[in-house]
Parts: structure tokens; sequence; C-alpha cells
């Protein structure tokens, strides 16, 4: 998972949507960390898949936000 993470932030960069300084590797790891940082919520708390997406699409478009091109 971890992988397909880093490939897909290249993928971002090469097609010019992420610029060149993204930091694939820190963001790769932030991305991650808050995918594992959801268990908590599914297992303990029982969030709804709804409550689930929406929590990583926000994550998401927050580690992203600096990386991408103007």
């Amino acid at each position: 998972m971890h992988d397909l993470i880093a490939e897909q932030l290249e993928a971002g960069v090469t097609r010019g949507e992420l610029g060149q300084e993204a930091e694939v590797k820190l963001r790769t790891q932030m991305l991650w960390d808050a995918y594992l940082s959801n268990f908590p919520q599914a297992i303990f708390h029982g969030w709804s898949l709804d409550a689930l997406q929406a929590r990583a699409r926000d994550q998401i478009r927050i580690l992203l936000a600096g990386a991408r091109r103007g």
C-alpha cells in the first residue's frame, strides 16, 4: 500500500498535477499515517463507511494542498 501511494504521487508529479518539490517520500508517509489513524474510529467508535470516507477525503485534501500546482 505504501508503494502504491508513492507511485500515485510520482504519477501526479509526472502529469504536472503536483509540483516537482512535492516531497513524495514524506507525503507518502504522512498519507499512510493518516490511513492508519482511521482504524480506531472504525473499530472502536463504529464510524460508518461514509464518515470514514469523508475523513479520508479531508485528510488527503489537506496533505496534498501544498503540493498542488497552481
